[in-house]
């Protein structure tokens, strides 16, 4: 099941093109040639996090899997990492550099990182996903 940003999350550190953040980035395609609309920041350490629509799976959950497209429009290196939260804690996956060009990345949660074990449901719909400025 596919789901996107329905709401800002607990964090929104990013600066949104146009209107407020998790609009910007609830559709699953973009036209980059028009522009499109984007969040953005050069604070290393900045979060943007958003919460998602409600999963009504059944059966067991293999893993959850966060997808994100960027880029960087400045100088110097930048890095990005996936972002999830869970039971008010935040999970990182590995740092993506940032080129002018956008990016496609992905981290896979196989298990639930506060529990260690496989998601449930309810956690899943508790849950938030975002990105990082790593560096």
């Amino acid at each position: 099941q596919t789901m996107y940003p329905d709401a800002e999350g607990y964090e929104d550190d990013f600066l949104p093109s146009t209107g407020v953040n998790w609009q910007n980035v609830n559709t699953p395609v973009i036209n980059y040639a028009t522009g499109g609309n984007y969040n953005y920041s050069g604070t290393v350490g900045a979060l943007d996090a958003y919460t998602i629509g409600t999963f009504t799976i059944s059966g067991t959950i293999f893993a959850v899997q966060e997808n994100i497209s960027f880029r960087k429009d400045d100088v110097g290196n930048r890095a990005i990492t996936p972002l999830m939260r869970t039971a008010s804690t935040n999970y990182l996956g590995s740092a993506f550099p940032c080129y002018s060009d956008f990016t496609y990345a992905g981290k896979m949660w196989e298990i639930n990182p506060n529990t260690g074990i496989p998601w449930i449901l309810t956690d899943l719909n508790a849950a938030q996903f975002g990105i990082k400025v790593a560096s």
